[in-house]
């Protein structure tokens, strides 16, 4: 059973928004770290970190191809990217070459703290545009700023509807430091609890971690995690030790060690217990060129037969630049069958640069949460942002079913607060919106 829960819940788990990332660790299998996957470099290339003092580029438009079977390249489609103030993509837009002729869209909205929130992908379909996939992240802060509460939700393509995924609770000691992770299932119509992650810190840090999982009535232990060491505290793990409990005796299983280079790549090593001694298992290197941008991953496990590394999958980013800009990226991969020979599948040729300049964010939304209260409340909500900072913004009050019961639109010099003294009592979201981003709050009718 440890095996299997390690695979599941680690990877969902183990500090997954802990913060900026999550675990992804050597193997597919405990995985720390999902700011730094290929997955997302892939999805969102353009998002290039290169920067030189202050600036980040951003490519306005791209020309997007295809690899043929004959080796040459065959032009798709044209993009258009928009982003907001401070070069984060709010859409792209996918259209034909020749005619114009649109054939898909995508939206990203961010809350006020700067994280993701909803991503929306539409197609077209001759007359109107049609919402096809699509995921929303609802974040939760204290008043410092930390996440306590992130609801995940996805777009229901067959039925059309918004539906519910998973929650994740954390919660912090007196020092604000992180004490435990706690994963609910939404299950139509309430929350069902399924794992927990308890961090035990020493000295500022977390040291070793519990794993359990909830059996409908109590909290059963699985896994655990000693010798605990950061890369990054909280986000990436250096090294650690997992044991699984079996028949109240806690059993080795799994080693991983890591090492990282000066662009932020990494080797990452994990290795299974015999019951004698440790075995190689599993490797994954993942690579970064000198602006840090992702170029490349390989997937790798131990063979006993040939006592070497045989690889089961790769991939790679071929960047080219000028200046600070990415003017091209080739994307390719392996097939299961030739895991190790790696293939051109697809380029995008940038252009129309764009950048900005990202020493002048507003730390008052970044490192500070927005004030609602009282919450609970009976009738009337204040907002009020950090600092006393003057922003417009427009308030929404939903309920859980995507019903909107209010919408306000403030000013940046006035009082902000909401009636809620006609809507019934229980469970709302206040979404906030300004010129930085959108925030989405749970608020309590009583």
């Amino acid at each position: 059973m440890g095996r299997n829960f390690t695979t599941r819940f680690l990877a969902a788990a183990l500090i997954l928004l802990v913060l900026a990332g999550a675990y992804n660790a050597a193997s597919g299998q405990a995985k720390m770290s999902l700011f730094r996957t290929g997955n997302q470099a892939a999805k969102n290339p353009h998002s290039s970190s290169a920067k030189i003092n202050a600036l980040v580029s951003k490519p306005g438009n791209s020309q997007d191809f295809l690899a043929t079977s004959s080796g040459n390249w065959q032009l798709q489609t044209q993009s258009t990217y928009l982003y907001n103030t401070q070069g984060r993509l709010l859409s792209r837009y996918y259209t034909l070459p020749n005619s114009n002729q649109n054939i898909a869209r995508e939206f990203y909205s961010y809350d006020l703290m700067g994280n993701e929130a909803e991503y929306r992908k539409e197609q077209w379909n001759g007359t109107a545009w049609n919402l096809v996939d699509g995921y929303r992240i609802i974040t939760t802060y204290n008043s410092i700023g930390n996440k306590t509460e992130i609801i995940y939700g996805n777009w229901d393509h067959l039925n059309g509807v918004w539906v519910k995924g998973d929650r994740v609770e954390i919660a912090y000691d007196t020092n604000n430091l992180m004490t435990s992770l706690t994963y609910s299932t939404w299950f139509g119509t309430a929350w069902k609890l399924s794992e927990r992650v308890i961090l035990n810190n020493t000295g500022g840090v977390a040291t070793s971690t519990l794993m359990q999982q909830h059996n409908g009535t109590t909290w059963e232990d699985v896994n655990r995690m000693l010798n605990l060491t950061w890369h990054v505290l909280y986000e990436i793990p250096l090294a650690y030790e997992m044991e699984f409990y079996y028949y109240n005796t806690w059993v080795k299983e799994e080693k991983y060690a890591a090492v990282y280079d000066q662009n932020g790549g990494h080797v990452g090593t994990s290795q299974s217990w015999t019951g004698s001694t440790w075995q190689n298992s599993l490797r994954v290197t993942e690579s970064y060129d000198f602006n840090r941008n992702y170029t490349g991953r390989q997937n790798e496990t131990w063979s006993i037969m040939t006592n070497a590394w045989e690889t089961t999958s790769a991939e790679r980013q071929i960047l080219t630049y000028s200046g600070i800009d990415i003017t091209e990226r080739i994307f390719q991969d392996s097939q299961s069958y030739a895991p190790g020979v790696l293939q051109d599948r697809a380029k995008e040729v940038y252009s129309n640069f764009q950048s900005f300049t990202i020493s002048g964010i507003n730390k008052t939304h970044s490192e500070k949460a927005v004030n609602v209260y009282p919450n609970p409340a009976i009738n009337i909500i204040s907002i009020d942002f950090p600092e006393n900072s003057a922003t417009a913004l427009t308030a929404t009050l939903s309920d859980i079913t995507g019903k909107t019961w209010l919408t306000e639109n403030f000013k940046a010099d006035q009082p902000k607060q909401l009636n809620m003294e006609s809507l019934p009592k229980g469970i709302f979201l206040l979404q906030l919106k300004t010129a930085k981003g959108t925030s989405v709050q749970k608020v309590v009718k009583q």
